[in-house]
């Protein structure tokens, strides 16, 4: 009774994951609404719009002394650093892919405040690819191990615009500097790096499952020597690797596949089982019913990919002799 009841679950999970499948497959060109009509639905920059937004002019500001700069420099960099325009930075794109932004500080902004504020600016940069990243990876078809990146990335994130508002206190009472904002700020410059180089990687090779967890782990290995930056990985593999894991953990304990945005290493061949056993005795069956894509695999498991792969088939069998 145990057996047959079992069976039918079997039996709607794997319907339920070729329904799944095959809405993967036949929408992936799909885009919420707001993603075409609602540009200004971001919290970065917006470089893509026909306008740029009407901002203050500042008339004569070479002629301000340079404490006075440095005050509206302060300011606007605490828009630039939220994903804002400002009057005084200016928000350009970076050919030939326009990924990446630079900036560029007013030409009548003493020199000394200009190489200051460029070097804060970097977090802007940084911010930015990250939170393209997390917007665009939202969409369903990245798949699981994307979402829980996303999720594992927006906590730096809220950190970083904690950070923000402090420094927005720090300002409305007049102690706020370029030194001192430089003081707070790079250690977030830092984290920041780390995430838009990994965003920037998986956005180039349209990573999805076990690529992803690949790239994490490459990226961790390439921290030698750099704790913090070594930790920021550790935390966003742990939680990205947790749907992967899933799916791994159901493949050798049940030999059942769920794996609607196909990220995993093994998916199901062509040819199909009639429940009734015959197929397993041949090779012809055993080779091709269950395949495996290298390629899905995470570094760090290739070395036992053939294992898994074999575990999988053998509780598929066990639970066919019950």
């Amino acid at each position: 009774m145990e057996d047959n009841a079992e069976s039918r679950s079997n039996l709607i999970l794997e319907q339920f994951e070729a329904l799944s499948r095959s809405i993967v497959k036949n929408d992936k060109s799909y885009k919420p609404i707001h993603d075409s009509t609602r540009l200004y639905a971001t919290r970065t920059f917006i470089t893509d719009h026909g306008a740029s937004q009407e901002l203050e002019v500042l008339p004569n500001v070479d002629s301000l002394l340079v404490s006075e700069q440095e005050k509206l420099l302060t300011k606007d960099l605490l828009y630039v650093l939220s994903g804002a325009e400002s009057n005084l930075i200016t928000i350009h794109t970076i050919p030939p892919s326009h990924n990446k932004i630079g900036f560029s500080v007013d030409d009548r902004i003493d020199h000394s405040l200009k190489d200051q504020t460029l070097q804060i600016t970097q977090a802007a940069g940084y911010y930015y690819i990250v939170q393209k990243y997390i917007e665009k990876a939202c969409n369903f078809e990245y798949g699981k191990v994307n979402h829980a990146l996303v999720a594992a990335m927006k906590n730096p994130l809220r950190e970083y615009h904690i950070l923000l508002g402090q420094l927005e206190t720090i300002l409305a009472k007049g102690e706020l500097s370029l030194q001192s904002f430089w003081f707070h700020i790079h250690q977030s410059i830092h984290q920041l790096h780390i995430m838009s180089s990994i965003a920037s990687v998986i956005e180039e090779k349209s990573a999805r499952g076990g690529q992803v967890l690949s790239i994490l782990h490459e990226k961790a290995i390439s921290m030698v020597g750099d704790q913090s930056g070594k930790r920021i990985c550790h935390a966003l593999s742990e939680t990205a690797s947790q749907p992967y894991f899933r799916i791994l953990e159901n493949w050798i304990y049940k030999g059942m596949i769920h794996d609607p945005f196909e990220e995993f290493f093994i998916s199901k061949g062509e040819i199909e089982n009639d429940f009734k056993g015959e197929f397993i005795a041949t090779d012809d069956y055993w080779e091709n019913s269950y395949t495996s894509d290298i390629q899905y695999c995470p570094t760090f498991l290739r070395k036992n990919s053939n294992e898994i792969l074999k575990t999988g088939k053998y509780v598929i069998v066990c639970n066919w002799q019950r």
